[in-house]
């Protein structure tokens, strides 16, 4: 798999991009060691409710920096809010889209990386994640099951712990 080459969902079919070179110079074999994963039905879900949520990302990302903003540990003042609500919303997303059939999440390391360079730390995740469910409900409510905000809970703890540590490792 060259560098910038599309990484396969396989659950639902589509290519998700690849950014950076570093992931093609360590080859995606490599790259699948470094996984956390959600359940199979978890995947399922994450699969079929992504594309409500990537049409009304305008409307998500809104709502997520008007809640970090509240909640979140910034002076809301500088604006930063914004910036740290779009990186995590694009690792995010960008992740989901690569959740395999059976729930393992393949990392893409350019996130990690970038949220180390911009001082993403874990308060700030659990802000995210704190707000997660209600904005989900707000922003596709006819498919904010119970079971829709759990896999989708799941899915952001996973991707985060997992693009963490990998961003730990490339640093080490």
């Amino acid at each position: 798999l060259a560098a910038g080459g599309p990484f396969l969902n396989r659950g639902t079919g589509r290519s998700h991009p690849v950014v950076g070179d570093e992931r093609g110079r360590r080859g995606l074999a490599e790259e699948r060691q470094v996984r956390t994963s959600i359940s199979k039905q978890q995947a399922t879900i994450v699969a079929a409710t992504l594309p409500s949520i990537l049409a009304r990302r305008q409307q998500f990302e809104a709502a997520m920096a008007g809640h970090m903003a509240r909640r979140g540990p910034f002076d809301p003042h500088k604006h930063r809010y914004q910036v740290t609500t779009a990186s995590i919303i694009d690792m995010l997303l960008d992740h989901a889209g690569g959740i395999a059939e059976d729930g393992g999440i393949a990392i893409i390391p350019h996130h990690g990386q970038r949220h180390q360079r911009m001082e993403i730390e874990g308060d700030h995740y659990s802000a995210f994640g704190d707000g997660l469910a209600p904005i989900l409900r707000d922003v596709i409510p006819a498919e904010a099951s119970p079971e829709a905000i759990a896999a989708w809970g799941d899915a952001y703890w996973a991707i985060t712990r997992s693009v963490m540590a990998d961003a730990m490792r490339l640093a080490a």
